[in-house]
């Protein structure tokens, strides 16, 4: 059974395609880095505390379910999507107006991050849950919000967001259906610090004296020579004195 294409792989090949890669494919998942899993645990509680409070305010708070779904509860909490080889997580679904596989209603997404401020990652997070939620209920949501430390509710439109994520999400699905898809090339980047693979990555990279460890260049431009210029732009053009620039203008 192929490997399923999740929030964080997508997240992954934005930042590095060799990072998705080993997200998919390598046994070893390395090693969360101590600021990842401390954001982690700031979401797993920030989450937690905003259901509660949801839970005490609202009568028609469901936990998911596809039941659920095809009732067309209020609110749905702690929703795991799979369908057509994604798989993501979303913290509420919140029915709205509009027809959809499921009648004449249709859900919207929210999930909730461990930062104050809102990031283009969280941003295209959100955008692929509810890529996910449109395969599932046939049915586009318009916006998603994402929830922040401080009780934030951040509105973000969604009906747009497909320009950005399916020239992420083309390449991930044709690795996970080729028999033996090719590991891209291993370029270090700025990325690298917080990645779980950092190590792995490092020594594959000093193993093979890999140009990415020059710190501050782009692999792409170390060797590429300037663009030729016609030969006499180069000539030598001796500056004339000032007092023969001036008898010359008179």
């Amino acid at each position: 059974m192929p490997p399923a294409i999740t929030p964080e792989v997508v997240g992954a090949y934005a930042q590095c395609p060799r990072k998705a890669y080993l997200l998919l494919f390598s046994p070893d998942k390395g090693e969360l880095h101590e600021y990842v899993q401390i954001l982690e645990q700031q979401r797993y509680e920030n989450q937690e505390h905003y259901l509660d409070r949801l839970q005490q305010a609202h009568a028609d708070v469901q936990p998911y379910s596809l039941e659920n779904l095809r009732k067309g509860s209020e609110m749905l909490i702690n929703a795991r999507l799979q369908v057509d080889g994604f798989a993501a997580e979303c913290g509420v679904l919140t029915r709205v107006e509009g027809k959809s596989t499921f009648g004449k209603y249709s859900y919207e997404p929210s999930i909730f991050v461990g930062t104050y401020s809102i990031t283009k990652e969280q941003k295209l997070e959100l955008s692929f849950v509810g890529h996910v939620l449109e395969r599932l209920q046939h049915q586009q949501p318009m916006a998603g919000r994402i929830l922040g430390m401080d009780g934030t509710s951040h509105p973000v439109k969604l009906e747009n967001s497909a320009k950005d994520l399916l020239p992420l999400l083309e390449p991930l699905q044709k690795w996970i259906t080729a028999p033996l898809p090719e590991p891209p090339p291993l370029v270090l980047n700025k990325h690298c610090p917080l990645c779980p693979f950092r190590r792995l990555c490092h020594a594959q990279a000093e193993q093979e004296d890999n140009l990415s460890l020059l710190d501050g260049l782009k692999v792409a431009r170390k060797w590429r020579c300037p663009p030729c210029k016609p030969h006499h732009t180069w000539l030598f053009r001796p500056q004339m004195p000032a007092r023969a620039c001036r008898s010359s203008s008179v």
